[in-house]
């Protein structure tokens, strides 16, 4: 659907989008990689954005600390989930996946320098594309923005597993564990 067109990334590169930047064509393989080539960097990105989907665009972080693995709860309780958010004008995936963090659970961090892998999922009608990047926690806190509504839970990875709903974060989490040995 999507293989072999043009999109911008966040280091004003053209790529080819392939599985890594739009998962809904599903997660076969895993994370599949992004051919980069130089481009004009006078174009806006939302000029490429267009592109790639007219699903919303977000940057999560799978939080690990000493192997395992931090989940948060979903504003309405009900499901376990990573931090994540929609991107904003002037910030990289890996900003908001950082500000996201700290927002939800409290974590600070060094994120990977490349996205663990990317998910779809519909909610209100509308399709969202995460991009998901796995961080180092090196420190939590206490107090965090939104702390009075949602429980932070550290789990091995087989846990996290079993609880995450969502059948794409789920095998983007999967694949995190296996390629980095978290089990």
């Amino acid at each position: 659907m999507l293989a072999g067109r043009l999109v911008k990334n966040d280091r004003n590169k053209l790529c080819r989008c392939d599985e890594y930047l739009h998962s809904n064509l599903d997660l076969r393989g895993g994370r599949a990689s992004c051919f980069i080539e130089e481009v004009n960097p006078f174009l806006p990105m939302d000029y490429f954005m267009a592109i790639v989907t007219d699903s919303i665009r977000q940057a999560a972080a799978i939080p690990v600390r000493k192997g395992r693995i931090c989940l948060v709860s979903s504003r309405s309780g009900k499901r376990w989930v990573i931090p994540k958010g929609c991107l904003e004008p002037g910030k990289t995936t890996g900003e908001i996946a950082l500000q996201e963090a700290w927002e939800e659970a409290g974590l600070t961090g060094v994120l990977d320098n490349q996205p663990v892998g990317s998910y779809v999922y519909e909610k209100f009608g509308s399709q969202h594309h995460v991009t998901v990047f796995l961080m180092q926690v090196t420190e939590e806190a206490e107090e965090f923005p939104e702390r009075s509504f949602r429980e932070r839970c550290w789990h091995t990875p087989a846990q996290a597993l079993e609880r995450v709903e969502d059948q794409g974060l789920r095998e983007v989490l999967r694949v995190a564990i296996k390629e980095r040995k978290l089990s």
